[in-house]
Protein backbone atom coordinates (compact mmCIF):
# COMPACT_ATOMS: atom_id res chain seq x y z
CA UNK A 1 0.00 0.00 0.00
CA UNK A 2 1.24 3.42 -0.90
CA UNK A 3 0.64 6.00 1.77
CA UNK A 4 0.70 9.68 1.07
CA UNK A 5 0.65 12.53 3.51
CA UNK A 6 -0.61 15.91 2.45
CA UNK A 7 0.93 18.81 4.33
CA UNK A 8 -1.24 21.61 3.03
CA UNK A 9 -3.29 22.49 0.00
CA UNK A 10 -0.38 24.27 -1.69
CA UNK A 11 2.42 21.82 -0.87
CA UNK A 12 3.18 18.71 -2.93
CA UNK A 13 2.37 15.22 -1.69
CA UNK A 14 4.98 13.71 0.61
CA UNK A 15 5.71 10.01 0.18
CA UNK A 16 6.12 7.71 3.19
CA UNK A 17 9.71 7.07 2.04
CA UNK A 18 10.63 10.69 2.61
CA UNK A 19 11.28 11.80 6.17
CA UNK A 20 9.02 14.44 7.70
CA UNK A 21 10.60 17.73 8.69
CA UNK A 22 12.19 18.04 12.14
CA UNK A 23 9.45 18.69 14.68
CA UNK A 24 6.69 17.02 12.64
CA UNK A 25 4.14 18.65 10.37
CA UNK A 26 2.91 22.09 11.28
CA UNK A 27 -0.40 23.03 9.80
CA UNK A 28 -1.26 19.44 8.87
CA UNK A 29 -4.72 19.68 7.36
CA UNK A 30 -5.44 16.17 6.12
CA UNK A 31 -3.96 12.72 5.78
CA UNK A 32 -4.81 10.50 2.79
CA UNK A 33 -4.21 6.77 2.62
CA UNK A 34 -4.39 5.78 -1.01
CA UNK A 35 -4.59 2.09 -1.66
CA UNK A 36 -3.90 0.75 -5.11
CA UNK A 37 -7.10 0.18 -7.03
CA UNK A 38 -7.76 -2.93 -9.05
CA UNK A 39 -9.40 -2.42 -12.43
CA UNK A 40 -12.06 -4.91 -13.50
CA UNK A 41 -13.46 -5.08 -17.01
CA UNK A 42 -17.18 -5.79 -17.10
CA UNK A 43 -18.90 -6.94 -20.29
CA UNK A 44 -22.71 -6.80 -20.37
CA UNK A 45 -25.03 -8.50 -22.87
CA UNK A 46 -28.66 -9.52 -22.93
CA UNK A 47 -30.60 -12.54 -24.09
CA UNK A 48 -34.24 -12.95 -24.95
CA UNK A 49 -36.39 -10.16 -26.23
CA UNK A 50 -38.03 -7.34 -24.35
CA UNK A 51 -41.44 -7.85 -25.92
CA UNK A 52 -44.51 -9.06 -24.03
CA UNK A 53 -46.44 -10.59 -26.98
CA UNK A 54 -47.41 -14.27 -26.72
CA UNK A 55 -44.72 -15.24 -29.28
CA UNK A 56 -42.00 -13.40 -27.30
CA UNK A 57 -39.41 -15.27 -25.27
CA UNK A 58 -40.47 -16.26 -21.77
CA UNK A 59 -37.41 -14.74 -20.09
CA UNK A 60 -35.36 -11.60 -20.48
CA UNK A 61 -31.79 -11.95 -19.22
CA UNK A 62 -28.97 -9.43 -18.77
CA UNK A 63 -25.60 -10.88 -17.87
CA UNK A 64 -22.20 -9.55 -16.93
CA UNK A 65 -18.80 -11.17 -17.08
CA UNK A 66 -16.13 -9.62 -14.88
CA UNK A 67 -12.49 -10.02 -15.90
CA UNK A 68 -9.37 -8.61 -14.22
CA UNK A 69 -7.78 -5.96 -16.42
CA UNK A 70 -4.52 -7.89 -16.70
CA UNK A 71 -6.39 -11.01 -17.94
CA UNK A 72 -8.30 -9.28 -20.76
CA UNK A 73 -5.75 -10.17 -23.46
CA UNK A 74 -5.68 -13.83 -22.46
CA UNK A 75 -9.47 -14.00 -22.30
CA UNK A 76 -9.87 -12.43 -25.75
CA UNK A 77 -7.33 -14.84 -27.24
CA UNK A 78 -9.12 -17.82 -25.68
CA UNK A 79 -12.48 -16.57 -26.99
CA UNK A 80 -11.04 -16.24 -30.50
CA UNK A 81 -9.68 -19.79 -30.24
CA UNK A 82 -13.09 -21.01 -29.05
CA UNK A 83 -14.85 -19.35 -31.97
CA UNK A 84 -12.57 -20.97 -34.54
CA UNK A 85 -12.85 -24.39 -32.85
CA UNK A 86 -16.64 -24.32 -33.28
CA UNK A 87 -16.41 -23.21 -36.90
CA UNK A 88 -16.94 -19.45 -36.53
CA UNK A 89 -14.61 -16.62 -37.50
CA UNK A 90 -12.21 -15.59 -34.72
CA UNK A 91 -13.69 -12.08 -34.50
CA UNK A 92 -17.33 -13.00 -35.08
CA UNK A 93 -20.27 -13.15 -32.71
CA UNK A 94 -20.85 -16.46 -30.99
CA UNK A 95 -24.49 -17.32 -30.27
CA UNK A 96 -24.94 -20.29 -27.96
CA UNK A 97 -28.35 -21.10 -29.41
CA UNK A 98 -26.78 -21.61 -32.86
CA UNK A 99 -24.31 -24.24 -31.63
CA UNK A 100 -24.79 -28.00 -31.77
CA UNK A 101 -24.91 -29.98 -28.55
CA UNK A 102 -21.27 -31.06 -28.82
CA UNK A 103 -20.19 -27.49 -29.61
CA UNK A 104 -22.11 -26.25 -26.57
CA UNK A 105 -20.32 -28.75 -24.34
CA UNK A 106 -16.95 -27.66 -25.74
CA UNK A 107 -17.84 -23.98 -25.33
CA UNK A 108 -19.00 -24.47 -21.72
CA UNK A 109 -15.83 -26.40 -20.82
CA UNK A 110 -13.56 -23.81 -22.41
CA UNK A 111 -15.33 -20.84 -20.83
CA UNK A 112 -15.08 -22.56 -17.44
CA UNK A 113 -11.28 -22.62 -17.87
CA UNK A 114 -10.98 -18.91 -18.78
CA UNK A 115 -9.62 -16.37 -16.29
CA UNK A 116 -13.07 -14.90 -15.63
CA UNK A 117 -13.50 -13.62 -12.07
CA UNK A 118 -17.25 -14.01 -11.95
CA UNK A 119 -20.47 -14.00 -13.94
CA UNK A 120 -23.65 -12.32 -12.83
CA UNK A 121 -27.14 -12.66 -14.29
CA UNK A 122 -30.48 -10.97 -13.80
CA UNK A 123 -33.32 -13.07 -15.16
CA UNK A 124 -36.81 -11.64 -15.53
CA UNK A 125 -39.69 -14.05 -16.01
CA UNK A 126 -41.96 -11.94 -18.17
CA UNK A 127 -45.02 -14.05 -17.42
CA UNK A 128 -44.65 -13.19 -13.72
CA UNK A 129 -44.28 -9.49 -14.58
CA UNK A 130 -47.55 -9.58 -16.49
CA UNK A 131 -49.32 -11.23 -13.58
CA UNK A 132 -47.76 -8.93 -10.93
CA UNK A 133 -49.23 -5.80 -9.33
CA UNK A 134 -50.80 -3.38 -11.79
CA UNK A 135 -48.34 -0.56 -11.06
CA UNK A 136 -45.32 -2.81 -11.67
CA UNK A 137 -46.72 -4.45 -14.80
CA UNK A 138 -47.71 -1.14 -16.36
CA UNK A 139 -44.17 0.21 -16.27
CA UNK A 140 -41.78 -2.74 -16.42
CA UNK A 141 -43.62 -4.59 -19.17
CA UNK A 142 -42.69 -1.87 -21.65
CA UNK A 143 -39.49 -2.83 -23.53
CA UNK A 144 -37.16 0.03 -22.58
CA UNK A 145 -38.15 0.28 -18.89
CA UNK A 146 -37.80 -3.52 -18.64
CA UNK A 147 -34.24 -3.33 -19.97
CA UNK A 148 -33.37 -0.42 -17.67
CA UNK A 149 -34.89 -2.17 -14.65
CA UNK A 150 -32.88 -5.36 -15.29
CA UNK A 151 -29.76 -3.31 -16.02
CA UNK A 152 -30.15 -1.40 -12.76
CA UNK A 153 -30.32 -4.66 -10.82
CA UNK A 154 -27.25 -5.99 -12.65
CA UNK A 155 -25.18 -2.84 -12.09
CA UNK A 156 -26.14 -2.94 -8.43
CA UNK A 157 -24.74 -6.48 -8.18
CA UNK A 158 -21.58 -5.47 -10.03
CA UNK A 159 -21.09 -2.68 -7.49
CA UNK A 160 -21.48 -5.22 -4.67
CA UNK A 161 -18.76 -7.36 -6.24
CA UNK A 162 -16.52 -4.32 -6.55
CA UNK A 163 -17.13 -3.34 -2.92
CA UNK A 164 -16.43 -6.86 -1.68
CA UNK A 165 -13.07 -6.86 -3.44
CA UNK A 166 -11.59 -3.77 -1.84
CA UNK A 167 -10.57 -0.73 -3.76
CA UNK A 168 -11.63 -1.98 -7.19
CA UNK A 169 -13.03 -0.03 -10.09
CA UNK A 170 -15.04 -1.34 -12.99
CA UNK A 171 -14.92 -0.32 -16.63
CA UNK A 172 -18.26 -1.42 -18.08
CA UNK A 173 -18.80 -2.26 -21.76
CA UNK A 174 -22.36 -2.68 -23.00
CA UNK A 175 -23.43 -4.70 -26.01
CA UNK A 176 -25.52 -3.10 -28.71
CA UNK A 177 -29.21 -3.14 -27.83
CA UNK A 178 -31.48 -3.18 -30.86
CA UNK A 179 -34.43 -0.78 -30.94
CA UNK A 180 -33.49 0.84 -27.63
CA UNK A 181 -35.12 4.27 -27.64
CA UNK A 182 -33.27 5.94 -24.75
CA UNK A 183 -31.49 9.01 -26.07
CA UNK A 184 -29.05 9.53 -23.23
CA UNK A 185 -28.65 9.88 -19.47
CA UNK A 186 -31.70 12.13 -19.22
CA UNK A 187 -34.00 9.26 -20.15
CA UNK A 188 -32.59 6.83 -17.58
Amino acid sequence: MVEWLRRSRRSPLLSERQHPPQGGFRGLRSVFFLTPTVLHRVYIDESGDRGMAPQSSRYFVVSAVIVADEAVGTTRHELATLRTSVGRSSGGVLHFRKLTHSQRLEAANRVAQMPILTCCNVILCKHELRMGPAQQAAHITQPDPMYLYALRLLLERISWYSDEHGQSKALVTFSHVRRFKASGPSSI
